[in-house]
């Protein structure tokens, strides 16, 4: 939900720096707000529950107990946390100012409609799994990861027959793609908390280094 969030704050920024002064300042902005940010982290993080000052006594036994050392070499090895979700559509901003015609100050306030719309069904599907107690955990991750990525494909199909006159058509389609990605988080995002278990921050920073190399690839890739 915090990566939904970051891309409504930052799309429009980047698009508003576009507009007046260009796009080298688009980026130095952002590469100044995420050196500040892991400043605050780097001083604000603690490793261990046991340096947290609101985790409680009786709430460390409860989520340490059983603990063992980091199974680095099984969750690296296992095929049910793959980085794969991490590769669709990381590039909002281009590929609507790019593929459909589109000036860039109205791109940097139309992308903040895909992202919002995913949290918002973030936060409904959140709610609605936990309701969900007739099914297995295991049904429930096959179901919904597979209305993450099929869903994701069909609304991604027609954007290859919209001409650039259509272009609100093509940002409801985009939207609806990105909405059905959200469905990630009950199916291959919560799988990983589901085997990890007391690891789960380590899995998902596993997860979350992935990032930078895939938008490393990406600006490599010539049109």
């Amino acid at each position: 939900m915090t990566g939904q969030a970051a891309q409504m704050f930052t799309m429009p920024l980047a698009a508003f720096f576009c507009v007046t002064v260009g796009w080298p300042y688009a980026f130095y902005t952002h590469a100044l707000l995420s050196v500040l940010l892991a400043f605050v982290f780097a001083a604000v993080y603690h490793n261990s529950p046991a340096q947290h000052p609101l985790v409680s006594d009786d709430e460390f036994f409860k989520i340490t107990e059983g603990m063992l050392g980091v199974p680095v070499g099984r969750t690296g090895a296992s095929a049910v946390i793959p980085p794969a979700s991490q590769l669709v559509v990381k590039l909002i901003l281009s590929a609507v100012a790019d593929h459909l015609n589109c000036f860039i100050g109205r791109t940097g306030a139309s992308a903040v409609i895909p992202p919002a719309s995913q949290l918002v069904v973030k936060l409904i599907l959140s709610a609605v799994a936990d309701h969900l107690n007739c099914f297995s955990e295991r049904l429930k991750l096959q179901f919904f990861n597979t209305l993450s990525m099929v869903g994701c494909a069909l609304w991604l199909i027609p954007l290859g027959f919209l001409s650039r006159r259509d272009d609100v058509l093509a940002l409801l389609c985009f939207t609806a793609s990105i909405s059905c990605i959200a469905f990630e988080t009950c199916g291959s995002m919560k799988s990983a908390t589901l085997i990890a278990r007391n690891f789960t921050q380590f899995v998902m920073a596993v997860a979350q280094v992935h990032f930078p190399f895939v938008f490393l690839v990406s600006s490599c890739v010539k049109k």
